[in-house]
């Protein structure tokens, strides 16, 4: 009985944290699905997914990824939903060009711990954004931001 008693407020809190707008809760991290895993260097060589030697969920095991600052999520549809990218690697301050497949259809934007992140609404980490994204994220750039389907570019200090 005292086990029930000490899982309903976690419950609770959850559910509480998941109606917030533009907030996901710790549980949605990782998203439940990711379509691609893939490290910067090659993301950017290869204009994201095409054919290149990710990850994909569906046709190979995952590796596993130590979530390190200069990691991000990013998804097509709020909260964390859609086509999903997790991309690894990033340098302190590098900037990442967003291929096609994610260029202008960010919904959800998701740095991992002990980072802060800025996306830009155009290619070369320029033009306008918004700065000081920090974990877990942003499940909703539609609202209050207005930035869905308008990101580029971002980059993320440590």
């Amino acid at each position: 009985m005292k086990f029930n008693t000490l899982f309903v407020p976690i419950g609770a809190a959850t559910a509480i944290a998941g109606a917030l707008p533009g907030v996901a809760p710790a549980s949605a991290f990782p998203p439940a699905h990711v379509d691609l895993v893939i490290d910067v260097a090659t993301y950017m060589a290869h204009g994201g997914l095409a054919n290149t030697a990710a990850i994909r969920r569906g046709t190979q095991e995952h590796n596993i990824v130590k979530r390190t600052p200069g990691n991000v999520y990013l998804c097509t549809e709020p909260n964390f939903t859609g086509y999903c990218v997790y991309i690894t690697g990033a340098f302190n301050g590098g900037c990442v060009d967003l291929a096609f497949d994610l260029d202008n259809k960010v919904a959800s934007f998701g740095p991992d711990e002990g980072q802060a992140c800025e996306i830009r609404l155009d290619h070369g980490c320029t033009g306008n954004g918004l700065s000081n994204i920090l974990w877990p994220g942003i499940a909703d750039l539609r609202s209050p931001y207005g930035l869905a389907n308008v990101v580029s570019s971002y980059h993320c200090f440590w």
